[in-house]
């Protein structure tokens, strides 16, 4: 409980929770230790427990944190599972927009217990779908609603934590503006992706480019002046030249208020993969989409989806795309990721990361696995499951992991992560390092083959935890290589026997072979 107690709370301004089918309301009052309606229920796995409080306090003598121990106590009581599971994530979330005691007993205080359903056929159909659509089009965002497991709460939380964080996008304020695409980055991106075509040398030859050019965008918003830098090929030039030229006018760029020419700066990706072609950077910076564009996009394409922009916001902030930038930049990677149904949100977070980043070409092989293809859970044996599945090139990556998803859903929430790298490990041929993106959530059968492991395998934590599963730190301590959580770096190399370290929320000690969390 010691650990829980010490988590950091998320401060919100005000949460009220919501009755939903995967998640259980256990409420108590304001500066009470009881509890309400406390039940276990059969919703399938616990998941993660919500504790929501006000930070309000009438006293300065008052404890806090003697009242959240005597809470969590009595739920552990009703609900042992809460803490004999350490796996579970704790949430600890503190509102802060309570004023006084009258206010206090408007506000919730108790727990959400949020458990990951059994997902049905149907379910899995309609993620796989969801998922498919998002890798023809990234730039259309990817659907979340309805995916199972994601709950109002979780929702809740994200849209709050999310809110407070600094935009990206750079805005112009006063009478001075740099020229910019008529519907914004997004478009841009769209326009790229659409008009560059595919064939030609550029996909016999199996390239992947960037060509740099400046041109000048004039008063009345008209291209000219097209100037390449370091020498590109004639074919490369062609399809930037008549893109160029059908491209539709610009806004131009104001100073004090009026039209005047300015020079705009971009980078184009050519490619023969279809899921990267059109990229661009401008003054060597990723563009931003904003909500506005991503809209404005949506409609011009006749998409009716207003939450585009904030799927791709979603994307780019989870853990696995912060990550990828910081690990797949540094060295040619095998890529090894789960495909089972909890992970369909970050399996849209890799993809969009794959379709923006510059140095996706760094993930040289990749394998999917999904725990069996659907076998009998009674029949799946360590290092025997199956399901897994590999490529190399990216333009066949979709239809692998699409077929990895079709093929299998899991079965039982112990999954084959080692028999997985094992086989990447093998089949494999010109990777510096394998990089596992597992589900902290699901508890893995085959540890035991770890002895066999002996490429450098970092390990990339999907998802926000404040614990991470022992035999996931054992893997790359004993191969040398990372973790990373919640998109930050861990290197594990001066961890010595007999020492501890902190990651994430959690501490461990290490006994010279193996990691245990305290």
């Amino acid at each position: 409980m010691d650990r829980i107690l010490n988590l950091e709370p998320r401060k919100i301004a005000q949460l009220q929770p919501q009755q939903e089918a995967n998640t259980v309301i256990i409420p108590s009052s304001f500066s009470e230790e009881s509890l309400k309606n406390v039940t276990a229920q059969s919703k399938g796995a616990l998941q993660t427990v919500y504790y929501i409080y006000t930070g309000y306090r009438q006293s300065s003598s008052f404890d806090q944190k003697a009242l959240n121990r005597q809470r969590i106590g009595r739920l552990s009581k009703q609900i042992p599972e809460v803490l004999e599971n350490r796996y579970v994530e704790w949430k600890i979330i503190e509102q802060t927009a309570c004023s006084s005691p009258k206010m206090g007993r408007t506000f919730f205080h108790g727990f959400v217990l949020e458990y990951r359903p059994a997902v049905s056929a149907k379910d899995r159909e309609k993620e796989i779908a969801n998922l498919e659509a998002f890798l023809k089009n990234p730039s259309a965002g990817f659907v979340m609603q309805n995916d199972p497991g994601t709950s109002a709460i979780f929702e809740q939380v994200s849209q709050a934590e999310s809110s407070k964080t600094e935009s990206t996008l750079e805005v112009t304020t006063g009478e001075d503006s740099e020229a910019n695409f008529a519907d914004g980055n997004l478009a841009l991106f769209q326009y790229f992706h659409k008009n560059l075509p595919a064939g030609g040398k550029v996909s016999l030859n199996r390239e992947d480019i960037w060509v740099k050019f400046t041109f000048d965008v004039d008063e009345s918003g008209e291209i000219s002046n097209i100037q390449f830098r370091e020498n590109p090929k004639d074919y490369h030039q062609e399809p930037i030249l008549k893109i160029l030229s059908e491209m539709p006018k610009w806004k131009p760029a104001l100073k004090d208020g009026k039209p005047t020419t300015s020079k705009v700066n971009l980078d184009v990706r050519l490619s023969y993969s279809p899921i990267v072609r059109g990229m661009y950077y401008r003054d060597g910076k990723k563009p931003s989409f904003s909500q506005d564009e991503a809209a404005r996009a949506a409609a011009i394409n006749e998409v009716q989806d207003e939450q585009a922009e904030k799927r791709i916001e979603t994307a780019e902030n989870s853990s696995v795309f912060k990550s990828m930038e910081k690990v797949i930049t540094r060295e040619k990677v095998a890529m090894v990721m789960d495909v089972t149904s909890s992970m369909t949100l970050h399996l849209a977070a890799m993809n969009w990361w794959v379709a923006n980043s510059a140095d996706s070409l760094n993930v040289v092989h990749y394998t999917f696995f999904n725990d069996g293809d659907n076998i009998d859970d009674k029949k799946k044996k360590s290092g025997k499951t199956g399901g897994i599945y590999h490529g190399t090139e990216l333009r066949d990556l979709p239809a692998t992991l699409m077929e990895a998803m079709r093929n299998g859903n899991g079965g039982d929430i112990v999954e084959n992560d080692f028999e997985a790298v094992l086989a990447a490990q093998n089949h494999q041929s010109n990777a510096d390092a394998l990089l596992l993106i597992v589900d902290n959530f699901s508890d893995v059968r085959d540890e035991n083959l770890l002895s066999q492991i002996r490429m450098k395998t970092h390990v990339l934590v999907a998802g926000d935890v404040t614990t991470v599963r022992e035999c996931y730190l054992n893997l790359a301590k004993a191969t040398g290589g990372n973790v990373f959580v919640n998109g930050r770096r861990i290197n594990l190399e001066n961890v010595r026997k007999g020492g501890r370290i902190t990651i994430a929320e959690s501490t461990y000690t290490f006994n010279g072979a193996s990691f245990k969390l305290l």
